[in-house]
């Protein structure tokens, strides 16, 4: 009943070695998220109120590049599934092209924009000092994370099209020393350790900045080796099927001489046996031949 249910333990093991990693990835990235709120906090409640008013627009960017990566996702896992590298890599600059437009597009308009955008969560009562140090504090944060968009939709392009295709601990490895990078630059930036100046919610999107920089240039790093190692494969396959084809225009050749020596063979023993036929045919009717040969001479002479 279980195994009609949920597979075998060999499916199942391949569903976990799969999943696992995903699950271990997104759960250190929410974790660390919790962390930054958490130290932007210490700073201050009004810089909190800032990056979180900051993060909120952020949040749909980081939707659109989700969702474009999720929709080419569906072809690079056919495509995967069917052994057509070449349309993985085709899906994968889909992916890349789209993901670096949004990017432009949202840096264009978080730039000149970004402050109205943070002010439509200002309006109403309140004390319009505070109101307008959120809105400095948001908009710093978000003048530098929209640097961050560019390398942000990069490797997600390359993580979701790693695991598209089976590699899953290779995210996981990038997320996890992203993660330490975060958290390393957070304690510094944030508070100023180490000699580092205090830059407070400027550190902040700093150093999620800084991560996302070594986030991608793993990933760049770890899919160009996939790439390579995919293209050795196939050349090794090539290679395979190329000598099978060889081997098996050898045997059609073989096939096709037996077969003519066969027809030849066969031929020339009809013709054996039609000689002999008639040669035996002949042999037989030459005393008919005679005797009748002999009783018209009879007749003649009587």
């Amino acid at each position: 009943m279980l195994t009609r249910t949920f597979g075998d333990r060999a499916f199942l093991r391949r569903i976990f070695a799969f999943a696992i990693p995903i699950v271990i990835q997104n759960g250190i990235t929410t974790f660390v998220s919790l962390l930054d709120n958490i130290m932007v906090g210490q700073v201050g409640t009004l810089q909190m109120s800032g990056v979180s008013i900051a993060n909120q627009i952020i949040l749909i960017f980081t939707l659109c590049i989700l969702g474009a990566n999720a929709g080419a996702g569906i072809f690079s896992a056919q495509f995967c599934g069917s052994k057509d590298m070449e349309g993985v890599r085709h899906a994968f600059r889909y992916k890349l092209l789209v993901c670096t437009l949004l990017a432009l597009g949202f840096i264009a308009l978080v730039i000149p924009f970004g402050h109205k955008l943070i002010g439509l969560y200002l309006q109403g009562e309140g004390d319009p000092f505070a109101a307008r140090r959120i809105l400095r504090y948001g908009y710093e944060y978000m003048l530098i994370m929209c640097w961050g968009f560019i390398p942000f939709a990069i490797s997600n392009a390359y993580s979701s099209t790693l695991r598209e295709t089976g590699e899953t601990v290779v995210p996981m490895v990038g997320g996890i020393c992203a993660v330490f990078v975060n958290l390393i630059l957070n304690y510094i930036l944030i508070f100023g350790h180490f000699g580092a100046p205090q830059m407070g919610v400027e550190g902040a999107a700093l150093h999620v900045f800084s991560s996302r920089i070594v986030f991608a240039s793993l990933f760049v790093v770890a899919f160009i080796a996939w790439n390579l190692q995919r293209k050795l494969d196939e050349s090794a396959e090539w290679k395979a099927a190329k000598a099978e084809a060889a081997k098996t225009k050898d045997l059609f050749l073989r096939t096709a001489a037996e077969y003519d020596n066969y027809r030849k063979r066969t031929a020339n023993e009809k013709l054996a046996l039609y000689d002999d036929a008639t040669a035996k045919a002949v042999k037989e009717l030459l005393p008919v031949a005679d005797s009748v040969r002999m009783a018209l001479e009879n007749l003649k002479d009587a």
